[in-house]
């Protein structure tokens, strides 16, 4: 990803494959785990720290993350894929982009928590079903 790239996510649509933090100051690791885990299991996308969410969407940096390689190291012991991140500065602020690769086949998990991030619509009436057969099945192996 390069300069124009960034210019590129700031742009899209934010969604299943795309979160955007202002995050200028906090930082809960927790959180991230979950919207990784989250955007793994839609296919993979990214997270990007040091952008407001609101359109137009407007960098304002973020001190939260100090160590990103250090995060990046803590989502992979704690997911188990290969996650990347990238640096940019914008008018001397900081943003930080957390790449997510998608999941392997298979519904990933968060602690006791599934992420169950497919469309209701496509299971109809049946969702609540699909889901306690989702949670039987992974939490129960």
């Amino acid at each position: 990803m390069n300069h124009l790239a960034l210019h590129d996510l700031l742009n899209a649509k934010e969604g299943e494959n795309l979160e955007f933090k202002e995050n200028k100051h906090r930082f809960d690791f927790e959180e991230l785990v979950k919207y990784a885990c989250a955007i793994a299991n839609c296919g993979g996308g990214h997270i990007v720290y040091g952008v407001t969410d609101k359109r137009p969407r407007q960098v304002v940096g973020t001190t939260a993350i100090e160590q990103p390689e250090r995060t990046r190291r803590g989502l992979m012991d704690r997911i188990g894929l290969p996650f990347d991140f990238q640096l940019f500065e914008e008018d001397g602020k900081q943003v930080v982009v957390f790449i997510i690769p998608p999941r392997p086949v298979g519904i990933r998990r968060y602690a006791s928590d599934l992420r169950v991030d497919f469309p209701e619509q496509n299971f109809g009436k049946n969702f609540p079903d699909v889901v306690r057969v989702c949670r039987h099945n992974i939490l129960s192996h």
